[in-house]
C-alpha cells in the first residue's frame, strides 16, 4: 500500500500590488518547482511601445514628453517620457503602414495604470517642440495666396476680412499662427465653400 498525503496550499507572496495578465495554471494542479505560475505586472513599470516612422525618427530624442491615448481622438490622456529608441528599422505589416519602414520607440508612463491598457494597442503623440501661450488654428483654416503665403479670414463686423499670416509651429491637427492674428480675433473655418474678402458671414450656433 503507498500513502499519499496531501500537502496544504502554500501562499505566494509578490513584494509589491500588481495587475495579473496571465494565469498558466488550472486551479488543483501539481507544479514543480521553477514551473510558471502566472504573470503579474507592476503598473509602475508598464512601458508603451510606439511606432514612428523612418522620415521622423531623427526628430526624436530620448527624454521627450510623449501623449498617450487608448483611442485616436480620446481626450482622455496620459503623460510619459521616451525611455529608449530602437536603432534597428522594421517594415510595418498593418493595414495602415504596410510597406513602410519604422523604428520602436519605448515610453515610460508617467503615473502608474491599470490592466485595461496592458497588451492594448495605443496611440502616442511625441512633443517635439513646446511654448506657452501659442494662439493655433485647425489646418482647414489656413489658406494660400499663388506664391504659398498663408492668410486666414478673420471675422469682423458681420463680414470676411482676408489677413495674411506667418506660421509657426505644426502639430498634427493644428498650426501656430506667430503674426497677424491676434487672441480676440475669430478666425473663420469654411472647408468647402469659398470666401471673398469683404463677403458678409452669418454666423451658425453649434447647437443648431
Amino acid at each position: 500500500m503507498i500513502a499519499i498525503f496531501k500537502q496544504p496550499p502554500k501562499e505566494i507572496i509578490i513584494p509589491f500590488d500588481g495587475v495579473l495578465t496571465k494565469i498558466s495554471i488550472k486551479n488543483g494542479a501539481i507544479v514543480s518547482r521553477g514551473n510558471e505560475l502566472v504573470t503579474l505586472v507592476n503598473p509602475k513599470d508598464i512601458c508603451g511601445a510606439l511606432k514612428v516612422s523612418g522620415e521622423n525618427i531623427s526628430k526624436v530624442k530620448e527624454g521627450q514628453g510623449v501623449i498617450i491615448k487608448k483611442e485616436y481622438y480620446s481626450t482622455y490622456s496620459m503623460a510619459g517620457k521616451i525611455e529608449e529608441i530602437s536603432m534597428i528599422s522594421e517594415e510595418d505589416s498593418s493595414s495602415e503602414g504596410e510597406g513602410k519602414d519604422y523604428f520602436k520607440v519605448r515610453a515610460k508612463l508617467a503615473q502608474p495604470i491599470g490592466g485595461e491598457l496592458i497588451n492594448k494597442v495605443i496611440y502616442g503623440e511625441i512633443i517635439l517642440k513646446e511654448k506657452s501661450d501659442a494662439i493655433t488654428v485647425d489646418f482647414e483654416a489656413i489658406r494660400y495666396e499663388e506664391d504659398g503665403s498663408p492668410y486666414v479670414f478673420l471675422y469682423k463686423e458681420g463680414k470676411a476680412k482676408k489677413q495674411k499670416i506667418g506660421i509657426g509651429l505644426k502639430g498634427e491637427e493644428c498650426v501656430e499662427i506667430i503674426e497677424g492674428v491676434n487672441l480676440q480675433d475669430k478666425i473663420i473655418i469654411q472647408e468647402d465653400l469659398p470666401l471673398i474678402d469683404g463677403q458678409r458671414i452669418k454666423v451658425q450656433d453649434k447647437s443648431e
